[in-house]
């Protein structure tokens, strides 16, 4: 049932993906791309170490995952070296979680004698109901930093992702921490009394306290010497991350050894949809009040900006009191740089010969646009 609930999720999430890029929500145009993404996707969902975490025997996967990571890089400096053969970034990925995989269940029926039996559909259905309130938990509590990303991705530019990419960075490092923990208090406490359990609690409370005054006081210095003035933004948004990380962990440490004991599952989970729905409205008011307009861009000092490259529905747009001088589409050979990658929803205005480059160029003018952009490349 467990296998069955996994590709039901894993197919659902994949075509999920499909339909963002079909409406263009997302910047993936290359369909061996999409197709691509199925095979991570299904093979690390299968991946049995949970099964592994639950009877406490994850080492048997170390090895295979080693090796399977320097495959990766393999094959990764082998076979990717531009956005059109990208896609074996998710090809590399699935071949390695394949043998990840493939090690784990060769462990679980060998070595501990697993057997697949044939559920019933009530037993599936029964699973599956039982298992979503987990499956919401571990997304809200575990990758809400991923659904971030992904807003971002969608309403972002290129800058505001790479600053969240690098905060979030440190944020996945530090719930390493934050994530083992827990499991090892309630692991080893769960038959204790509540006010043992609590004392240790209470103890990693400071413990994370003090890491969290630390990593706020070194990141500007760290900040400073490893990157240039252009990321120093990112010093801000890493120590909010850090805040972040905090609370998280706190609840964390709360919701697994100590909620446990007091509150039933259904209780618990009621709170980490609260929390959930917290996510949800700050990215609603981020994105309501947080984005800067025309209007507020020249009160801060900005009158003026070139965008060298938009489609052509971007020339007719009112941006009063801003002045912008577009490019609108690159001009561009047939079947040219960008027209084939992220800028095939009309980046590039693909033209053939003088005459036809001389034509471009009157029509790109005559529907607004003050400034040429030509891609520059090979001779084909």
């Amino acid at each position: 049932s467990v296998f069955i609930i996994k590709i039901v999720i894993i197919c659902f999430f994949s075509v999920f993906v499909y339909f963002l890029s079909q409406a263009k929500l997302i910047l993936i145009t290359n369909q061996i791309l999409i197709i691509s993404l199925f095979l991570p996707f299904m093979t690390g969902g299968l991946n049995p170490l949970n099964f592994l975490q639950a009877i406490k025997e994850p080492k048997y996967l170390v090895k295979p995952t080693f090796f399977s990571r320097i495959l990766y890089l393999i094959l990764i400096f082998s076979l990717v070296h531009d956005f059109e053969n990208s896609y074996w970034i998710f090809i590399a990925q699935g071949i390695t979680m394949f043998f990840i995989s493939i090690s784990g269940y060769i462990v679980l029926f060998k070595r501990f004698n697993f057997k697949l039996v044939r559920p019933s559909i009530f037993f599936i259905k029964k699973q599956f109901t039982e298992a979503t309130p987990f499956f919401l938990n571990g997304i809200i509590t575990a990758n809400f930093s991923s659904f971030w990303g992904f807003g971002l991705s969608l309403l972002a530019g290129p800058y505001q992702i790479a600053i969240y990419s690098l905060a979030d960075l440190v944020l996945r490092s530090a719930n390493t921490l934050a994530t083992i923990v827990p499991h090892a208090i309630r692991a080893n406490y769960i038959d204790k009394p509540l006010q043992k359990i609590k004392r240790i609690i209470f103890s990693f409370i400071i413990i994370y306290l003090v890491l969290l005054i630390i990593g706020i006081l070194l990141i500007p210095s760290f900040i400073k010497i490893f990157f240039d003035s252009s990321f120093y933004a990112a010093i801000y948004v890493i120590q909010i991350m850090l805040v972040v990380w905090f609370i998280g962990s706190i609840n964390k440490l709360l919701g697994f050894p100590v909620f446990s004991k007091i509150y039933d599952s259904k209780r618990l989970n009621q709170l980490v949809y609260l929390f959930g729905g917290l996510h949800l409205l700050s990215f609603v008011l981020w994105k309501t009040f947080g984005s800067y307009n025309a209007e507020q861009l020249v009160h801060g000092g900005i009158a003026a900006a070139v965008d060298l490259s938009a489609p052509l529905s971007y020339l007719a747009g009112n941006y009063d009191p801003l002045t912008i001088l577009f490019a609108g589409p690159m001009i561009t050979a047939i079947h040219g740089y960008p027209t084939q990658s992220w800028g095939s929803d009309g980046y590039g205005l693909e033209t053939r010969g003088v005459d036809g480059v001389r034509a471009a160029v009157n029509f790109l003018y005559a529907s607004g646009a003050r400034v040429i952009k030509m891609p520059v490349g090979d001779t084909t």
